[in-house]
């Protein structure tokens, strides 16, 4: 069991350059298997979720070298078949499911795990493979067969980025064309195909509500860099505000940020942003309490609201944090009035209050509630010790030795 030890009260300040996202790369990982070939990508985060996923992948078959970084995947030889517990593990090993049933026509993997954080029902998942005319079962795996893909119109019920990522990349080697309806607009949903067009997938609409694909019969072997991750950014650009500091984000596109920007200029950060890079400058005490409420891109995203939470302790007003998509999601909040932070929860709904915060013992329950403890230990009065730390490890690389680089006094102990 990891811990990591934080004396608060240190001013950060100085630049920090972000890994390729792990959103991104999870998804490009399981979108190599169309391509029957040898794929690199380049500057893999070196975090347990990308582990775990590449523990999948050499379960069916694929071949895995670094060198570096850099990281070649060859996907010759792989099965439809998963049987690694690795999926128990991580959710993205739902990603799978597409890429395979593109290339055999069929695939069968356990049931994806993850952070505990609310129901992600498979459901959708379901009605994209029964329109493109497989069937569906689902119990403790989940098998999906078909004798041939055939293009159809699909709308999605909602705008899942796991679902967007399946619809795409089995739609990609159905027979003709697919429209599909009410897409994630993720900015890892255009990365990702970005990466199949590089392939020779023929896909448009990217980014907008309504993507349409022309099936082909290949795909070919690339080399691709992965973008650089928007929420490891904001972790970065929330702990600069909540200490007061100052900082630059490099190697970002500060149009991925906006919803998250326009929240800290609210609470009177100052906020700069050229070509690719962010610059923050933050207060001891920010402005007036602000009003977020968590929603599919280009809203808020659900995966920096832990995050954010501490931050908005240091408004001089109520803030209020509504989260719309995940039911269990306040862990953080809730961990941080150990802390003395003074937040109330009902239903799907944190009212965060003024707050002076002290050195506490708390325990993360997720991924990123693990990174909102970390931030709010930062602006803490004496020593924190937060428990759980590994799931940090799921989608942080180096996170003790970037926050050290700009001024934090911690360290992690495994």
């Amino acid at each position: 069991m990891a811990k990591l030890i934080v004396t608060g009260g240190k001013t950060l300040c100085g630049e920090v350059r972000l890994q390729t996202s792990k959103n991104a790369t999870l998804a490009l990982l399981a979108a190599g298997v169309l391509s029957e070939d040898k794929v690199t990508f380049l500057e893999v985060p070196d975090i347990s979720d990308v582990n775990h996923m590449l523990c999948i992948l050499r379960s069916m078959g694929a071949k895995t070298r670094y060198n570096g970084s850099a990281l070649t995947v060859d996907y010759t030889q792989i099965t439809p078949m998963v049987f690694e517990e690795s999926c128990g593990k991580v959710r993205a090993s739902v990603f799978l499911l597409g890429p395979l049933v593109g290339r055999f026509r069929q695939a069968e993997l356990l049931a994806p795990g993850g952070c505990n954080i609310g129901a992600r029902p498979l459901d959708i998942h379901a009605h994209i493979f029964q329109k493109l005319g497989c069937t569906y079962l689902q119990g403790e795996r989940i098998r999906v067969q078909g004798e041939k893909l055939v293009g159809n119109k699909i709308r999605l019920r909602m705008p899942s980025v796991g679902a967007t990522v399946n619809a795409v990349c089995a739609a990609v080697k159905a027979e003709g064309e697919t429209v599909i309806e009410n897409v994630a607009r993720e900015p890892e949903i255009c990365d990702l195909v970005a990466f199949l067009r590089k392939m020779g997938a023929k896909i448009q609409g990217e980014g907008t509500p309504q993507m349409i694909i022309q099936g082909v019969k290949k795909l070919h072997g690339t080399t691709y860099l992965p973008q650089r991750d928007r929420i490891e950014g904001g972790t970065f650009l929330a702990a600069m505000a909540i200490t007061g500091g100052e900082g630059v984000i490099l190697g970002v596109k500060p149009s991925y940020f906006s919803p998250v920007l326009e929240i800290f200029l609210k609470t009177a950060c100052k906020i700069q942003c050229e070509d690719d890079k962010i610059y923050i400058r933050g207060k001891k005490s920010l402005a007036k309490g602000v009003s977020i409420k968590t929603g599919p891109y280009p809203g808020f995203p659900t995966d920096m609201q832990s995050v954010m939470i501490p931050v908005l302790t240091k408004c001089s007003s109520q803030s209020t944090l509504t989260e719309t998509l995940f039911e269990n999601r306040f862990s953080c909040a809730l961990e941080l009035t150990k802390m003395g932070a003074n937040i109330s929860v009902q239903k799907n709904v944190a009212f965060i209050r003024p707050s002076c915060l002290y050195g506490a013992t708390v325990t993360a329950k997720d991924l990123r509630a693990a990174a909102g403890l970390a931030v709010g230990a930062l602006a803490a009065e004496g020593e924190s010790e937060i428990l759980e730390m590994e799931h940090l490890l799921r989608g942080y690389e180096n996170f003790q030795g970037k926050l050290s680089a700009l001024g934090a006094k911690l360290e992690m102990f495994y």
